[in-house]
């Protein structure tokens, strides 16, 4: 038997929170009390704060008429909420939105608890969707042109200033630090490395060169280590299992075993899950 979804069906709708320990609901939020086509989304976390947005559901008309509710994640009460704000982001007590602007869509970055702006972007982005890592009290955020890119200090609002020829990934790590790397010019041309600044105020350090012509993506950071993936700049066959996951410091330095055919999917300071041979794996991280 088969369904098909109703996109112009009216219903009241919502969310719930439920105890992470055993999932028992906790409390509900009704944040459309009369029958709509409209749906409610969760977009955002930030500490104790839930954004939830109030729109049409995903497709040609999204976001149309949105309005993003802040909720207290403890007790389900309204805090605050916008016409024409789409939740991206959060960390801390702060979060990023999308704001919808006679220019376009600007960011901006919001006390999570009352809304009150800390910063507002100058240029426009792509929509409500664009928005490149929030991670250690700092945002990364790119322009509709990608020729901008705008690093906050979520808690303050300050823009932290950097040169890099792309825009920045952002790893949180110990102490958090701030990646980015901008990858090979040519192909097969050799390797490159990347660029680390230890947050909020560090200067650049050039990460160490990969060996063997790989470049390396930084992903996740745990503890004093950066997770990410790396595969061959050589566009050959026979170089294409020159693809995995490996863990290295700020400087390059490699500092686990690499794993050739293993995909990164998550990692704590203790775990590491990864995808290999088409089934999901949970290794135990050993300090090197």
């Amino acid at each position: 038997m088969s369904f098909v979804a109703d996109r112009n069906a009216k219903t009241s709708s919502g969310i719930v929170g439920v105890d992470v320990h055993d999932g028992r609901p906790v409390w509900g939020f009704r944040a459309e009390s009369d029958a709509s086509t409209d749906r409610t989304m969760v977009t955002a976390v930030a500490g104790s704060v839930v954004l939830a947005t109030v729109s049409a559901p995903y497709g040609p008309d999204w976001p149309g008429r949105a309005t993003t509710i802040a909720i207290d994640a403890r007790t389900g009460r309204e805090l605050w909420r916008g016409a024409g704000v789409i939740g991206l982001a959060g960390d801390g007590e702060s979060v990023v939105v999308a704001k919808k602007t006679d220019g376009g869509w600007r960011p901006e970055v919001r006390d999570a608890r009352n809304g009150t702006p800390r910063w507002t972007g100058k240029h426009s982005i792509d929509g409500p969707y664009q928005h490149v890592a929030t991670v250690a009290d700092h945002t990364v955020l790119s322009t509709k042109d990608r020729r901008v890119t705008d690093i906050v200090h979520l808690s303050t609002g300050d823009r932290l200033d950097f040169e890099a020829d792309a825009p920045p990934g952002l790893v949180g790590s110990e102490p958090p630090m701030l990646v980015w790397d901008s990858g090979v010019a040519w192909w097969a041309k050799g390797p490159n490395g990347f660029v680390t600044q230890t947050l909020p105020d560090g200067s650049p350090t050039k990460g160490k060169s990969r060996p063997k012509g790989l470049e390396f993506h930084a992903t996740y950071g745990a503890g004093p280590y950066i997770w990410g993936t790396y595969k061959t700049t050589q566009e050959s066959t026979e170089h294409d299992d020159l693809a995995g996951t490996v863990a290295v410091d700020r400087t390059g330095q490699p500092r686990s075993a690499s794993q050739a055919g293993v995909v990164l999917a998550d990692v704590s300071e203790k775990w590491l899950v990864v995808g290999k041979n088409g089934y999901v794996e949970v290794q135990r991280i050993k300090p090197s």
